[in-house]
């Protein structure tokens, strides 16, 4: 009897402090959810604005290097081909030694030396060396595809990264598309391949350089892998 009686205070005890929550609070005497609760919480990370002016020089420069490169081919007094006079590996080695200061100088402004000591561990040095490399790998390949493609076909080509991110995020992270995702993303690869037919029947011998369009496709699947393994590893 003594802890049943025990029982019955507890309860009668809970019953009283719920009773004082909804006296105190006029949201729960209205018995609904406001929205005023949290009205002085201020929102954290970049601003609506930041975002899109960020969203926008990707997308500039993402437009721009190919446009680049392709003005930067000369013809061949030769051949009469236009192509690349430079070697494709100076390209890569001159960005991955402005990107490593670029982004040390950046780790030691922001962060400090405390953080700059972070990219010597060797827990993430050893992953993000091997991204890294696959990087400087996509590169190169992204130069020798444009070595032989223009610009125009090359960013065509370029677009299959729709289709091999969302296949790659369904294996690695578990994300799934919804079916409208997946038509839209089989149009665009069949826009792609229209582009490419009709562009090559309209060429010179109507030849399509299927290295060109090989490099294009290696480039696209590296970069997408290195692109997924970058957002598991940083959220960890």
């Amino acid at each position: 009897s003594s802890h049943f009686g025990s029982a019955s205070q507890a309860r009668l005890a809970a019953s009283s402090l719920l009773s004082s929550l909804h006296a105190s609070s006029p949201a729960m005497q209205a018995g609904q959810y406001t929205g005023n609760e949290f009205k002085d919480l201020k929102p954290s990370g970049p601003s609506s604005a930041a975002k899109a002016g960020l969203f926008c020089f990707f997308v500039l420069t993402r437009a721009l290097h190919p446009t680049i490169i392709d003005a930067s081919k000369t013809i061949n007094a030769e051949t009469g081909k236009r192509g690349i006079a430079y070697s494709n590996m100076s390209v890569v080695l001159g960005e991955c030694v402005f990107t490593l200061i670029a982004a040390q100088l950046m780790a030691l402004a922001f962060g400090g030396t405390k953080e700059w000591r972070m990219i010597l561990e060797p827990k993430s040095l050893k992953v993000f060396s091997a991204i890294g490399f696959m990087y400087a790998l996509g590169d190169y390949l992204e130069m020798a595809s444009m070595g032989a493609l223009s610009g125009a076909a090359y960013q065509v080509l370029l677009q299959s990264k729709l289709v091999i991110t969302a296949l790659m995020l369904w294996y690695v992270k578990g994300a799934k598309q919804a079916s409208l995702q997946w038509n839209l993303l089989v149009l665009i690869m069949l826009s792609m391949c229209v582009y490419m037919i009709g562009g090559s029947k309209s060429g010179s011998g109507g030849a399509i350089p299927l290295m060109g369009v090989f490099n294009v496709l290696l480039k696209v699947t590296v970069s997408c892998l290195c692109a997924v393994l970058a957002d598991k590893y940083m959220k960890d």
